[in-house]
């Protein structure tokens, strides 16, 4: 199984961690990192984290549930678009689209809003239209290079499961100078300062 070309660590790095100088595993360490990138992108909200270039992404407008009869009512306007994927890499390469009530879309001029990069968020100026699935937005977002405390949190999950599976019917181990407890799922068996990690790179509400 080929590496993702989005995977947050690499087998070298991995076989460093391990001690592993042998080549015979690598395809097996490949499916892993492939596996546990899969995992930390779905825990942290679907986020790619290499940086990448969006086109054309759908947003819905979006009112407050006690207006939403009537979206129009200009103080239950939306003013903030959080992207799917951040922190946004080129403020120049954003395009903002707008529906103009027909199949057209009109591009916005760029003072019509501002973009917090790190974040991953737009404040549109006059708010989101009143009509839903309106919105287009193309961008780029990611890290060039991968954190390297994500990447750490990565390698060790690979870590785990390899050694798991030469563990099984055991509740705990030491590898690598720490006491390893296995459970039944990546959540339950992360070691605290690698959740510690993860969490910092979930959404976190305005």
């Amino acid at each position: 199984m080929p590496l993702l070309p989005y995977a947050l660590t690499s087998v070298a790095d991995v076989k460093t961690y391990l001690g592993i100088t042998v080549t015979s595993d690598d395809a097996l360490l490949e499916m892993f990192i492939n596996q546990g990138t899969d995992w930390i992108e779905s825990y942290c909200g679907n986020r790619r984290f290499l940086d990448s270039t969006y086109t054309d992404e759908v947003y819905e407008s979006q009112f407050t549930s006690s207006e939403q009869q009537h979206p129009t009512i200009e103080r239950n306007r939306q003013f903030w678009l959080s992207t799917k994927q951040y922190p946004i890499t080129d403020t120049q390469a954003v395009i903002v689209k707008y529906r103009n009530g027909t199949s057209v879309w009109d591009v916005q001029n760029a003072d019509v809003y501002d973009t917090y990069e790190d974040r991953g968020q737009i404040y549109l100026f006059a708010g989101m239209p009143n009509i839903r699935k309106e919105i287009k937005l193309t961008y780029s977002a990611g890290y060039e290079t991968i954190p390297n405390d994500l990447a750490l949190a990565c390698i060790k999950l690979v870590a785990r499961q390899y050694e798991k599976r030469k563990s099984q019917g055991k509740k705990q181990e030491s590898i690598g100078g720490a006491t390893i407890v296995w459970a039944d799922t990546a959540v339950e068996s992360m070691d605290g300062d690698v959740m510690n990690v993860l969490n910092q790179y979930r959404r976190k509400a305005i």
